[in-house]
């Protein structure tokens, strides 16, 4: 928590005396007007507060124009969070930025008990706790008064109560109103995170609930059946998600994505002559040419910025992070046992979620983002996930520890043995 803090305040310092702007600043100024309105006209307050859409509403329009350009519903939800944490603020930079860290810390510790309790055959559980709460980039990046820090939060508590109902689903009621309250707020800020969790999720659902049928035939039959009620819900989500943003309708979804890469080239191109924009190549705007760009968007999102990439102080720290990323896979296949490898991939549900919510997440942000300055914020919550994974692969899978049970278990083999024939 303490490291969390500090996170905190070194990202508020970062952003107050070395680039002196950005977004933080944008959310800072909504949370003190909003925070003014309070104490003004407290009914106008919530009115406004309980507001989750652009409608317009004409008891608060002459408050509402107070904000300008922070009216989206994105940005205006991070600001009535904001303004709640700013209650024991004061209207303070630094200590509202600390309640913006604090609540990040929450959710990465409720995301590291899931790790301990779904990783159980490492008995070492710092390498998870390296994967959930140490990681550089997300105790700095997510620390902030930025959306970041609120999805990174909230991420870590849907996925701690959506694992208490997988365990008790007749004795949660509570843990599903924390989730779907989780979700929503997600929703809100940044839609893409629960359309990347959405074929994860159910896919960790079904196999649980495959798990648990023991007839064989039955769970043969039901496989397809889980699988078209899975790709109904998703289809179903993403419909619904399109219907609330036409920014996230299927036949706008690539338009969208130019979008982002044009804005991110060209405002970065001016500010910093093309620093840290990247480019993926040339590809064919269909379905096809999407999934080809797949692996180049996964690997600049997880393993990119490259060292020789580096053109700025900034940009030195997550080439170094991507750097060891890389490092860590590369070690997990030399040191793994294939065959324990896929072994632990088919039988842990858990792992099977994080690895499709890692890869999925990874390509949407690297796909859209082409600009590193914007993806080493925009990638952090999939970064405990994907770091998790290799981490428990590398030590559950590895050679050394494979043969190490092998010699324990002909250990007990040949002492029983004697026991018997004495």
């Amino acid at each position: 928590m303490m490291l969390k803090l500090l996170g905190g305040l070194a990202f508020a310092l970062t952003y107050k005396f070395y680039y002196k702007y950005g977004d933080t600043f944008g959310y800072y100024e909504g949370i003190i007007i909003l925070s003014q309105i309070f104490q003004e006209n407290t009914g106008a307050w919530w009115r406004i507060m309980i507001n989750f859409t652009n409608s317009f509403d004409p008891e608060t329009f002459v408050y509402m124009l107070r904000f300008d350009r922070l009216r989206f519903t994105d940005t205006f939800t991070v600001i009535k969070i904001g303004t709640i944490f700013n209650i024991l603020s004061f209207n303070n930079f630094f200590l509202l930025t600390l309640w913006f860290s604090l609540f990040s810390f929450l959710g990465t510790w409720k995301l590291y008990l899931v790790f301990v309790d779904q990783f159980e055959n490492i008995k070492n559980s710092r390498i998870l706790a390296i994967s959930a709460l140490f990681i550089p980039s997300v105790l700095f990046w997510g620390s902030g008064i930025m959306k970041d820090s609120l999805i990174l939060g909230m991420l870590g508590h849907f996925v701690y109560h959506m694992a208490h109902i997988l365990k008790a689903p007749l004795s949660s009621f509570l843990h599903l109103v924390l989730a779907l309250f989780f979700a929503f707020l997600i929703f809100l800020i940044k839609p893409y995170v629960i359309i990347c969790l959405a074929p994860a999720m159910l896919l960790w659902f079904f196999l649980n609930a495959r798990k648990s049928i023991k007839h064989p035939i039955i769970r043969v039959f039901l496989g397809p059946t889980f699988i078209l009620f899975g790709f109904g819900a998703s289809v179903a989500a993403i419909t619904g998600v399109s219907q609330y943003s036409s920014r996230y309708d299927i036949d706008n979804i690539l338009s969208t994505a130019q979008v982002y890469q044009n804005y991110h080239s060209a405002s970065y191109e001016v500010k910093d002559g093309r620093r840290s924009s990247y480019d993926l190549g040339q590809y064919d705007k269909s379905f096809t040419g999407v999934v080809l760009m797949m692996p180049a968007s996964i690997n600049v999102t997880l393993f990119r910025p490259y060292l020789w990439e580096v053109n700025s102080v900034a940009m030195l720290p997550a080439a170094i992070e991507s750097g060891i990323f890389f490092f860590l896979l590369l070690r997990m296949f030399y040191i793994t046992s294939y065959k324990r490898l896929l072994r632990e991939l088919v039988s842990n549900n858990f792992l099977t979620l994080s690895l499709t919510f890692s890869l999925v997440f990874a390509f949407a942000v690297g796909f859209s983002s082409y600009n590193f300055g914007a993806l080493v914020r925009y990638k952090i919550p999939c970064l405990p996930f994907f770091l998790a994974t290799v981490l428990y692969l590398s030590r559950v899978a590895s050679k050394k520890v494979i043969q190490e049970e092998v010699y324990r278990r002909r250990s007990r083999y040949f002492s029983s043995n004697a026991v018997v024939e004495k």
